[in-house]
């Protein structure tokens, strides 16, 4: 098995995960109506999480962004609103006004 999950009305929905040819975990997903949504993580083969963060209901990234390396070191941390990537002060004024839930899962 590659790929684990539920359809509704031939779309996606509800939680996902994709593996590796070798069983280990690829990607951890939530879809709603077939678009990607809510928290999503995905993999390195060696079982190391790779990226992490949230999509809102339209499938666009939102709030932070993880990425990390094979080793789990954080190397990027990008700020989302909308699908649009927040730089510098923009960023920091996003991260303040919703700074009660704006980390995903791996960083809190």
């Amino acid at each position: 098995i590659l790929e684990e999950g539920n359809y509704k009305n031939d779309k996606k929905n509800g939680s996902f995960k994709q593996f590796y040819p070798d069983k280990q975990k690829k990607m951890e997903s939530n879809y709603k109506d077939g678009v990607m949504i809510g928290e999503n993580a995905f993999y390195y083969p060696n079982g190391m999480l790779a990226n992490i963060g949230y999509l809102n209901e339209k499938g666009n990234k939102f709030g932070v962004w993880l990425s990390k390396d094979k080793d789990g070191k954080v190397t990027e941390r990008e700020v989302y609103d909308d699908g649009n990537l927040l730089e510098g002060k923009a960023a920091e004024e996003w991260l303040e006004k919703n700074k009660s839930n704006n980390k995903p899962n791996s960083e809190k």
